[in-house]
């Protein structure tokens, strides 16, 4: 068998292992009702995302593993602790610096490895460039280590406070400002002033002084030039926000940036960064975004529809994968309770619940795949979500009418 097939074998066997394990899983906290001598699927209300999370290992780098651990920092409770009652604006105060903890916490684990090996990639041990890189991974004290050890004192008392005050950071603008009037910037390291603007919370660019000397000549700094959009987006959440604000402020800095300042948001199976793996020859769509984008906008804007959020073009290189989809949507709709599908209405007249035609598609779409793939139990189990008996029975009508 030629290596090209057993791999291709290998995919396969993968992602039937990853469509069985979260199935199994998603049955065993999934209780079944039976309602006019139709069952029902009715998934426990305690069920969450990190319960999915913990069935990837810590040494788990792939995009699922990433889209389970961000869903779980963004929409799971967070238990605050609080000993004593506290006002509603307080309590919201925390839980906004909390969710913000999460999701930092998420993003440097998830950009770490980026982060080292750019960081192996920098020739001199001695170079900034490898302390920008560490910066742009929050790796703020393995920075403040490689400045010392460098020799270099000043920078490493800066950076030990970077994110600070307004203050601050005002102070070490005014410092770029002058580097630039004073037509010295050219003779600066660029690396150097990135670093100057990430102290400063200047994400985008560094102007450059525009003299006519070539010897003085120097060009405008991106300062998020070469990173991935998550890492550019962790300069906005990290830096180029204030201390209280919050991640929907700095997902809105990261909105009005890209393109032109930084990476926008493509998908993980086109972005040249990510590991090699299956490619389909479609044309990418403007409109496509990496899933994990697609969620924080989720997350920090009520007017996001759900559907926007779950497309599988997102989470998949296959554009008729609805497996993620449709258990992330289950755990938002059905468990948690905090957001639904856009066309979630009823019936004018009838007693019925309230039914969506985006769910049914999406349900009636990843039973379809799984019907292909042999999974017949697997396919009768997620059509017991559908909204109305009455709707079961007419699929597995026409199914076997089909076959």
């Amino acid at each position: 068998m030629s290596t090209a097939r057993l791999s291709s074998h290998r995919d396969q066997a993968d992602e039937y292992d990853k469509i069985v394990r979260l199935l199994r899983y998603q049955q065993h906290n999934t209780d079944i009702l039976v309602e006019d001598d139709i069952p029902l699927a009715n998934p426990k209300g305690n069920l969450r995302f990190s319960n999915f999370a913990q069935l990837f290992g810590p040494d788990d780098k792939s995009h699922e593993a990433a889209v389970w651990r961000l869903t779980a920092a963004l929409f799971d409770e967070i238990d605050l602790q609080l000993k004593v009652p506290l006002a509603d604006e307080v309590t919201s105060q925390i839980m906004s610096v909390r969710r913000k903890r999460s999701l930092s916490d998420w993003l440097q684990h998830s950009v770490a490895d980026a982060v080292e090996n750019n960081v192996r990639n920098v020739a001199s041990s001695r170079h900034p460039a490898r302390l920008f890189q560490m910066l742009a991974g929050y790796q703020v004290e393995k920075a403040v280590d490689a400045a010392l050890e460098n020799g270099d004192f000043n920078l490493a008392t800066l950076v030990a406070q970077i994110g600070g005050d307004a203050d601050f950071r005002a102070d070490v603008e005014e410092q770029l400002v002058k580097w630039k009037d004073q037509i010295i910037d050219a003779h600066i390291d660029e690396s150097y002033r990135k670093i100057y603007a990430l102290l400063a919370g200047v994400v985008d660019i560094v102007p450059a002084s525009k003299s006519k000397d070539r010897a003085e000549k120097c060009k405008d700094v991106l300062v998020a030039d070469s990173l991935d959009w998550k890492r550019a987006f962790g300069l906005h959440l990290w830096y180029g926000t204030s201390m209280e604000g919050s991640v929907v402020d700095a997902i809105r800095s990261y909105d009005n940036a890209y393109p032109a300042f930084a990476a926008a948001p493509v998908p993980w199976y086109q972005d040249s960064t990510s590991s090699p793996g299956r490619r389909w020859s479609f044309t990418s769509r403007e409109t496509e975004r990496d899933a994990l984008y697609e969620l924080l906008k989720l997350n920090g804007d009520s007017n996001i529809q759900l559907e926007q959020a779950l497309s599988p073009r997102s989470y998949s290189a296959s554009p008729l994968d609805y497996r993620l989809p449709w258990h992330i949507a289950t755990i938002l709709t059905r468990c948690l309770q905090l957001r639904d599908f856009s066309d979630r209405g009823t019936i004018q007249g009838s007693s019925t619940p309230p039914l969506s035609i985006n769910v049914s598609k999406l349900i009636i779409s990843f039973a379809s795949q799984l019907e292909q793939q042999g999974l017949w139990q697997q396919a009768i189990f997620v059509l017991l979500h559908l909204d109305q008996p009455i709707e079961f029975v007419d699929f597995i009508h026409d199914s076997f009418v089909a076959y």
